[in-house]
């Protein structure tokens, strides 16, 4: 049944092989092969938006369409998700270690920085460090509310000490012998 979006696709016919693709799924909605063509369809049209989800649908389903993860991280690529397609190639070089399109994209997002919305975003958020920025170094420093609400608890326990422990020592019972 596929065969017929693929002869579509071949043809150029992509706004065809979307409807088509959307129609089979309707019966088939666990064929990975159709959710690769109708990612595939949309990313010649350059709906990338459209075009991800159907990729990672496609080898999520069936994990030997490697091939739309490869169209899946190069999509994120062109979204500026540099982080998120550094994952999906990272996730696919451990099963297809010699694969060039990977490692060509691989090479490129390692020389890549996000936006600076996105980073703020991450940071506001505490989310972890990835693949991508894991090389950036970055260091987090305790907030600056969060420091003036350490010195002010260490000062509440400094005055809270019960008052014996600096002004008497504690004496000895000699014991008898």
């Amino acid at each position: 049944m596929s065969e017929i979006v693929v002869a579509m696709m071949q043809a150029g016919k992509w706004e065809e092989a979307i409807f088509t693709c959307q129609t089979m799924l309707q019966v088939q909605p666990g064929n990975g092969r159709i959710h690769a063509c109708m990612g595939e369809s949309n990313y010649q049209l350059g709906r990338l938006v459209d075009a991800e989800p159907s990729f990672m649908r496609a080898y999520t389903l069936d994990p030997a369409l490697w091939r739309a993860a490869v169209r899946h991280a190069q999509c994120l690529e062109k979204l500026h998700r540099y982080r998120d397609s550094m994952d999906v190639v990272v996730e696919w070089l451990r099963i297809k270690p010699g694969n060039t399109d990977l490692l060509g994209l691989k090479e490129f997002l390692e020389t890549q920085h996000e936006s600076q919305e996105h980073d703020g975003w991450e940071r506001t958020r505490r989310l972890g460090v990835t693949i991508v920025n894991a090389s950036f170094k970055r260091e987090e420093a305790i907030s600056v509310p969060s420091q003036q609400a350490a010195s002010e608890a260490e000062e509440a326990a400094a005055e809270s000490a019960p008052l014996w422990s600096s002004s008497m020592s504690l004496q000895q019972n000699p014991g008898t012998g």
